[in-house]
């Protein structure tokens, strides 16, 4: 027979509060200085502190993070939500993601955060909302704009507390965090231009924001060694890789080897 949930969460508090009192009579002392001590109080003293730790542990007794969280009305629980596109089809695997995750998650665990990991379809940014308004987040990090700056805004009218990797946009009324990728292109750009390169093909996919303040650094290195941008020298392409591969047979196919260098809009590509 399945048990209401509601009564089961009764039962298990009930349990607990039994757990406490006997650890309390134990120790000899109230269930109010049990649970200061268990919650790391410094109006207790530390040899009774070390005493609650110890029979506690003997009746393993742990405390429910959730439920304290509840209770002092702060979740230390953060969402890095990377966002799924059907067309591109990228992997967490891809060494992007697995770089800043690791990073977000040193940050995180530093602070005493926990991160909670979710794939949201890019199409449908709007229920990243749900991670928050079910109470399971008090924050959420979006990896990436995927040309969806409009939801995100529409997310940050409605006060969802989140920050975005990316790039910085017009008209944008959410917070977003990124490298510099005008700088980023333009440096790219001049190193192959100090190798001698003279056709430099850019790829990626300028209509993404991120890609297209690195094809714009691009542009303004070529401007300034004198040379002008030659729409034949873009190919369009997605940051998977057998998308890339794609891409370049496309562009071979049509226009032959006509570059003598290539600036890559990501690692993958």
């Amino acid at each position: 027979m399945i048990q209401n949930a509601s009564v089961m969460a009764a039962r298990e508090s009930d349990k607990r509060k039994l757990q406490m009192i006997d650890i309390a009579r134990m120790a000899g002392v109230s269930t109010a200085t049990v649970s200061r001590a268990l919650n790391g109080s410094p109006l207790i003293n530390a040899q009774t502190r070390q005493r609650v730790m110890e029979l506690a542990r003997s009746l393993n007794y742990t405390i429910n993070q959730s439920a304290k969280s509840l209770r002092q009305g702060v979740n230390r629980t953060v969402a890095v939500v990377i966002p799924y596109d059907q067309k591109i089809k990228q992997n967490i695997s891809d060494p992007f993601f697995l770089a800043i995750l690791g990073s977000l998650a040193d940050a995180l665990t530093e602070r005493q955060y926990d991160m909670l990991l979710s794939r949201v379809d890019s199409e449908h940014l709007d229920n990243i909302a749900a991670l928050y308004d079910s109470g399971r987040v008090g924050g959420i990090i979006v990896i990436g704009q995927w040309g969806h700056h409009d939801q995100l805004n529409e997310l940050a009218r409605r006060r969802l507390p989140f920050v975005a990797w990316g790039a910085q946009l017009p008209n944008q009324l959410y917070c977003s965090v990124g490298g510099d990728n005008a700088s980023g292109g333009q440096l790219a750009t001049e190193h192959l231009l100090g190798l001698g390169r003279k056709r430099i093909a850019f790829m990626g996919e300028k209509s993404l924001p991120e890609p297209e303040k690195r094809h714009a650094g691009y542009q303004k290195a070529l401007r300034k060694a004198g040379l002008k941008t030659d729409p034949a020298l873009y190919i369009p392409s997605s940051f998977a890789p057998l998308g890339a591969q794609e891409a370049l047979r496309v562009h071979l196919d049509r226009h032959g080897l006509n570059f003598d260098a290539i600036v890559a809009a990501s690692d993958l590509i």
